[in-house]
């Protein structure tokens, strides 16, 4: 068969005589987010295949992200895992728990390091704070504890009780008296007084809980002198392994405070703490028991909760919630609402609230609740789901990047290129890209310094502080979409790629890829990125077109830059390389 368009003709396909293709402009802008649904080509070329350490700051704006500073917090010997962060006597830590059971507490204020629990303490504590006076965990194998600050007391210990409290403050006490509490079954608890006021005593500190006491001891708490008639209360830690209300195997697993009561669950069972404090688990003080026995609580609750006035009860397959409790006589009131049924996560340490919703994770996606509608947001991010090994369970922090506050899932990602590697599926305002620290990081979890939030992670035997040098360069990478720019059946040369943006301060480089369905490549780089703002066009030596063609065309940008890197636009000059044409004869 002839491959002409008639006799004497040019090529099918070739431009005839005389003939000069129309050059074309290919616009990559109106930044959208990060897509990994589809393949390149399936993209609209406002959407990044991949984007990494790069933040959407605005419709024609691509940002750096700020570099990790290393070595913020130590703990040798040790391997971190989960994370928390609490005040607590005045002081704010951030709560390590270690691989090998032990917990470590970081003081941000005097940047020092204890520990807190030994090894072999906890299996997998859930954690939270009382008012800034103590970390109350839950744990499999400890049971219910309590750390004042000062010393900690294990479930399973069966000691004291921190919550001492000043029932007269005696007078005359010109220096610190001696603290003594005896009586009951046990033995070890000491306590020292912390404040005295005009003479009077008004704050005491357990510092060593003892053990072997039961909840039916009476304890006595004396003072010596100078002074007088100063008065206390303390009580045995409660006991879930002995105590009528809490006899329950295994122990309580996740804990939450919601309004002024403990809240714990182990299995199915849901407790509730008294009116009188979190060491009050006294039914005439109205606290209590109950089972969740709906069906669509398929296993057993996996978290709880305390966000945006609602207490949440969360199941690998369900998500419920309390929305106020009354207390009548010694009865503590409330109603159990089921929000869904089929949408749950056994993943605690990805709940958070970020903007008034409720973000949380599961192996199908990232999902949000707002009011009493749960949705998935991240639609967007199938594609990373489906390679993400969950044998690392995921977990979640909050940090502000460049002003802009995000939700960040810390995922060990299967990556097809680079092999397994952990990084953070981050989430602005409806948009997503990918962030990476250069480090292993192993869990993730915030603080609030001034208002701001700041991220930590968990690297080995120590923290770091995340993106918090914006001097510093980091490895970035921009990959687009493989768009055919409304046409799909012709094909294209390019000519010549435009990019457009801002750099300055830490010197730093990048490479440009130009990108088409054919698999090959036509690279220019590095390209120095320290000079203000850069209007950079990639042409070939001497002129001559670049070497790439394909029906969809596109670009990868990879390198090192700083902060103060941001892409505006990228350009891609192309001519039509072929025109469809038919023919009537042979």
């Amino acid at each position: 068969m002839s491959d002409v368009g008639g006799q004497g003709g040019p090529p099918r396909g070739a431009l005839a005589a005389g003939q000069r293709s129309t050059r074309n402009y290919l616009k990559y802008d109106n930044f959208q987010t990060m897509d990994t649904r589809l393949a390149r080509e399936g993209l609209p070329p406002n959407r990044f295949a991949w984007l990494e350490n790069l933040q959407i700051r605005g419709d024609n704006q691509i940002q750096a992200v700020a570099a990790p500073l290393p070595g913020s917090f130590s703990f040798p010997g040790h391997t971190a895992g989960n994370r928390s962060f609490y005040a607590v006597g005045g002081h704010d830590f951030i709560i390590v728990f270690c691989t090998d059971g032990s917990l470590q507490a970081c003081d941000i204020t005097a940047v020092t390091t204890t520990q807190i629990a030994p090894p072999g303490s906890f299996s997998n504590p859930d954690m939270t704070g009382w008012q800034g006076v103590a970390l109350l965990i839950a744990d499999p194998l400890a049971s219910y504890s309590v750390w004042n600050g000062s010393c900690m007391v294990l479930g399973t210990q069966h000691g004291v009780s921190p919550n001492i409290v000043i029932t007269n403050g005696g007078t005359g006490f010109s220096s610190t008296p001696t603290v003594s509490i005896t009586g009951g079954s046990g033995s070890g608890a000491t306590a020292i007084v912390t404040g005295i006021v005009n003479g009077s005593i008004t704050q005491v500190t357990l510092t060593n809980g003892g053990t072997g006491y039961l909840p039916s001891d009476v304890l006595t708490v004396t003072f010596g002198g100078p002074g007088a008639g100063a008065t206390a209360t303390a009580i045995p830690w409660v006991q879930f392994d002995k105590n009528a209300l809490t006899q329950v195997n295994p122990f309580p697993s996740t804990i939450a405070i919601f309004q002024q009561r403990v809240w714990l669950a182990a299995n199915r069972a849901l407790f509730w703490s008294g009116t009188q404090g979190y060491d009050d688990w006294n039914l005439a003080h109205a606290a209590g028991i109950t089972n969740i026995t709906d069906d669509d609580m398929v296993h057993n609750i996996t978290a709880l909760r305390s966000l945006n006035n609602f207490l949440w009860i969360f199941g690998d397959n369900s998500i419920k919630q309390i929305g106020t409790i009354t207390v009548t006589g010694s009865t503590t009131n409330f109603t159990i609402v089921t929000l869904t049924s089929d949408i749950g996560t056994i993943f605690p340490m990805t709940i958070l609230s970020y903007q008034r919703l409720v973000i949380f994770a599961n192996p199908v996606g990232v999902f949000a609740v707002l009011g009493s509608s749960v949705e998935k947001i991240s639609d967007e991010m199938d594609g990373i789901f489906e390679l993400t090994d969950f044998s690392q369970p995921p977990c979640a922090a909050l940090a502000d990047i460049n002003n802009q506050r995000c939700y960040l899932l810390l995922i060990k990602y299967n990556d097809p290129v680079a092999g397994a590697r952990n990084i953070m599926l981050t989430f602005q305002a409806r948009k997503w890209f990918v962030t990476s620290q250069g480090s292993p990081l192993s869990s993730i979890g915030n603080v609030v310094v001034n208002g701001l939030l700041i991220a930590y992670g968990a690297v080995g035997s120590g923290l770091i502080q995340l993106f918090a040098q914006p001097n510093v360069l980091v490895p970035v990478k921009a990959q687009t979409a493989l768009a055919h720019h409304g046409k799909s059946e012709i094909g294209k040369r390019a000519l010549r790629v435009v990019f457009i943006g801002t750099a300055s301060g830490t010197a730093g480089t990048v490479t440009i890829t130009l990108d088409s369905e054919n698999l090959t490549v036509n690279s220019h780089g590095p390209i120095a990125t320290s000079s203000g703002n850069f209007f950079y066009e990639r042409l070939a030596p001497f002129g001559a077109p670049v070497q790439q063609s394909g029906v969809f065309l596109g670009f990868t940008l990879t390198g090192n830059v700083d902060t103060a890197f941001a892409l505006n636009s990228g350009i891609i000059e192309y001519q039509d390389a072929t025109v469809m044409a038919s023919t009537t004869g042979g």
